[in-house]
């Protein structure tokens, strides 16, 4: 498989630390934003999208049907880097489809293992995955799909002074959620609201301009219950380029939370081998 050589890692952040700051920042900006004075008007939502999502990289990359990966994690290397070569033994195998649906291979253990570690390592795997699942619909909606792809054809989308919010309702695991997007005049996503409940959670990408495309390069949310912030999260991406697609090669996480405001939690995630379109059977498990 070839891989496009130059191969371009896009720092989120040099220090993931200091970009909680930024936060602070982001929502000055918001709060300018809301603060614009201007007549809500309608547009032609149709003309919008074909003129503008051309402009996001990895859209409509209809020759892409899967790829996959190995993963490990800071703390998995933490622990396995004194029983194996925490640089070539990766446990997990993620295979994405197109489809949005993601396999997960536990990988053999490492060779001259006693046995000991078989008792250890699938609760440090199932750890592992966890930490991507919690990044997984994210990373989807900002890396890999349109903005525009989930808004149905019935949203109302109006320009509000220099910005044009849409708002809509879907359907996620039997429960109906509000969503509300915030784009620029040239169609860059800059602020997504989910709520359900009493719960919401706002989150704003962040986009580099990478060969005339929009490249996300992580993103910033805010968990809300009943109108207070309980927890927050930042995640900065490094990326590789391969045949013209962009692969994550390392997710730096950043969390706090309200519980415990003083201590910032900092995790990576690490991938590595990747494959576009690689073939495989999907055998459905006997019923």
């Amino acid at each position: 498989m070839n891989k496009f050589e130059a191969c371009i890692a896009i720092q989120h952040t040099k220090d993931i630390k200091g970009k909680m700051n930024c936060v602070k920042l982001i929502f000055i900006i918001t709060i300018f934003i809301g603060s614009l004075a201007g007549q809500e008007k309608a547009i032609d939502w149709d003309d919008f999208i074909t003129e503008h999502e051309i402009y996001y990289a990895n859209v409509n990359r209809t020759d892409i049907s899967n790829f996959s990966c190995l993963i490990s994690s800071s703390s998995y290397v933490d622990f396995i880097k004194s029983k194996a070569d925490s640089t070539y033994y990766y446990p997990l195998k993620i295979v994405w489809t197109r489809e949005g649906k993601v396999f997960y291979i536990m990988l053999p253990f490492p060779e001259g293992d006693n046995g000991e570690l078989q008792k250890v390592i699938p609760a440090k795997v199932q750890t592992l995955k966890k930490l991507f699942t919690g990044t997984l619909l994210d990373w989807q909606q900002f890396c890999i799909y349109s903005p525009f792809k989930d808004i149905p054809e019935n949203a109302g989308a109006k320009f509000k002074g220099d910005t044009i919010g849409v708002s809509y309702k879907i359907s996620q695991e039997d429960k109906i959620v509000k969503l509300k997007k915030t784009f620029t005049k040239v169609g860059l996503l800059l602020r997504v609201i989910w709520e359900s409940g009493k719960l919401k959670i706002i989150t704003y990408p962040s986009y580099d301009n990478v060969f005339d495309k929009w490249l996300c390069i992580g993103w910033d949310s805010q968990i809300y219950s009943d109108g207070e912030v309980i927890s927050g999260m930042t995640v900065g991406l490094e990326l590789v380029n391969l045949s013209g697609f962009w692969l994550p090669t390392r997710f730096d996480i950043l969390a706090q939370t309200k519980s415990d405001s003083s201590r910032k939690s900092l995790s990576s995630l690490y991938f590595k081998n990747h494959i576009l379109n690689e073939n495989f059977e999907l055998i459905e498990p006997p019923r």
